[in-house]
This record gives structure tokens, C-alpha cells and sequence, in this order.
């Protein structure tokens, strides 16, 4: 919490000092001096809370106003570490991914073994579309912490891009135990996963086990829904598929996604790239501009 600053304003006294002079007699005195007008009481400046501010726009998703909060509190409290892995963290949802590196390379150096820091480098170099440089970040990670769901998440995403799904899903479903009531991503994830592996009863089961996790009408819920027409599709009911897709694409408009899934129930190889690129890179396949908060 960054500290009140208090702007004093400084009492100055004023003192008179004896006039040493001997006025003749006859001649005028000068005339005396005004009183000093009263000093106001001392006055207090609130600083605005920016790590407050930040956190706030952080849970209305408003990730570009919570990287300027951030970088306020920096600017106030340079060292704040909570302040630094913030506006780092939400760099790299914004896919600034250069800068957020710099912020994870400046707290390492400082503190080499934190695992905030490192983690966080670890996903940024995921989320570029390096897949094998993180590999190292995530195993000291969870060496150093076996509970840390967000790098569980990560090495099964790693597992993913080398088709090994079942190792995959054996990091998702670890992640989903130690995700806590926010096993969101990871289930998800997991998923897919079973989907990849061609389970897809579980996975579609998995699937609709996230929707209603997810806030009714919010991105969140479409995103996960879009992904459960695409198992729909992968699993060769293309009806159920397009049911899902049209509680969102509803309209007079034509929308590229209703011929999507189609192709996909005919293409298996196609359906399990098109999962496999939603794991890594959320909401690649939607063709109305809409992606992931």
C-alpha cells in the first residue's frame, strides 16, 4: 500500500528585531508595519492508491488500464515488487511481450529465484510462440513448488504442442487439483486434451463442466462454448456443434464458422490442429474479431 503523502506547509516565524536607531526629535516615524496575514492550517494530499487502482481494473479485465496503474506505482515506489510483477503480468495480456520480459529479467536480477518472476517468463515465452526455451523455467518452478498451477497448466500446453497428449493431460488434470475454485484454464485445457486423444464423450462432459464455471453472457463463457463446438465437431456431430455456435451467431448473417465445422467433422487431422492452437493461442479460430479478454 503506498504510503499517504502529507504536504506540509512550513510555519515560518517571523521576528521582530529592536530598532536600534534613535529618531530625532521632530522627525516622523515610519509608519508600522502591516501584520503578517494568518497561515492556513496545514493541508493533507491523499495520493491515489495505484495498486488499488490497478487491481480494480485488473477484475473488470481492463488490462490496459491496470499496465498504467502499475506503472504509476512504480513510478512512486520504485522497488514495489508486488507493483513490478503487475505490471508485468499484465504486459504480457496485452501482448507486450518485449517489455514484460525486461520487468521478469529486471526482478530476477534482483531476487534470482523468484518464482512469480520466473513463471511469468516462462508463459510470456509461451505465449510469443516459443515452446521449447520455457521447457527449463517450468521444471524449476514446480520443482521448487509442486502446487503452482499456472506452470502445471503451461508444461501441459508444452506437451501439447509435441502431440503428447496424454502426458498432456496428466499436467492439466494436475493443474485443475491445485487450481483451487479457479480451475478455469486448466479444465479447459484438460478438455481439450481428452478431445485430442479422441475422448470425446469425457472431453465434451469436461468441457460443459467449464461453461458453468463461467459468468453467463461473459467472454469467458463464449470462449469455452466455442471450444465445445469444436469437440462437437471433432466428434462428428456437426448439429450439436452448430446448436452451440448459434446461441452466439445468431442472426441474418452469414458467419464463416457455420461452414467451420462442417470441414472439421470431415477432417480429423484439421480438428485436432485447430484444439491443438486453441490450447496455445485462445480464439484463433473465430471470424467476427472477438478474442479473449
Amino acid at each position: 500500500m503506498l504510503k499517504k503523502a502529507v504536504l506540509l506547509f512550513p510555519l515560518m516565524t517571523l521576528s521582530a528585531c529592536a530598532d536600534t536607531m534613535h529618531w530625532l526629535e521632530g522627525e516622523e516615524q515610519p509608519a508600522a508595519a502591516a501584520p503578517a496575514p494568518a497561515l492556513s492550517a496545514p493541508q493533507e494530499y491523499v495520493q491515489m492508491d495505484y495498486l488499488a487502482s490497478a487491481k480494480n481494473a485488473e477484475a473488470a479485465k481492463d488490462y490496459l488500464g491496470a499496465v498504467q496503474y502499475y506503472e504509476q506505482a512504480l513510478r512512486a515506489e520504485p522497488g514495489n515488487r508486488a507493483a513490478a510483477l503487475g505490471f508485468a503480468e499484465n504486459l504480457r495480456r496485452i501482448a507486450q511481450y518485449d517489455r514484460a520480459m525486461t520487468v521478469y529479467d529486471g526482478i530476477l536480477a534482483g531476487d534470482p529465484n523468484s518464482i512469480d518472476a520466473k513463471e511469468g517468463k516462462a508463459l510470456t515465452y509461451v505465449e510469443k510462440g516459443d515452446y521449447d526455451t520455457p521447457v527449463a523455467i517450468f521444471e524449476q518452478v514446480v520443482k521448487a513448488d509442486p502446487k503452482r498451477a499456472k506452470s502445471l497448466n503451461g508444461i501441459g500446453v508444452l506437451f501439447t504442442t509435441r502431440d503428447m497428449h496424454s502426458e498432456a493431460s496428466q499436467y492439466f488434470s494436475e493443474a485443475v487439483r491445485q487450481s483451487g475454485n479457479k480451475p478455469y484454464d486448466a479444465l479447459r485445457n484438460l478438455g481439450l486434451s481428452q478431445a485430442l486423444e479422441g475422448r470425446y464423450d469425457l472431453a465434451i462432459c469436461t468441457i460443459k463442466q467449464t461453461a458453468d464455471l463461467a459468468q453467463p453472457g461473459s467472454a469467458d463463457r463464449k470462449h469455452v462454448l466455442m471450444d465445445l463446438a469444436l469437440v462437437y465437431a471433432a466428434a462428428g456431430q456437426v448439429e450439436d456443434a452448430l446448436a452451440v455456435a448459434g446461441s452466439y451467431y445468431a442472426g441474418s448473417r452469414p458467419n464463416p464458422n457455420f461452414t467451420l465445422y462442417p470441414r472439421l467433422a470431415a477432417d480429423k487431422k484439421l480438428a485436432k490442429a485447430y484444439m491443438s492452437t486453441s490450447i496455445i493461442a485462445t480464439g484463433v479460430y473465430y471470424d467476427d474479431g472477438w478474442k479473449k479478454d
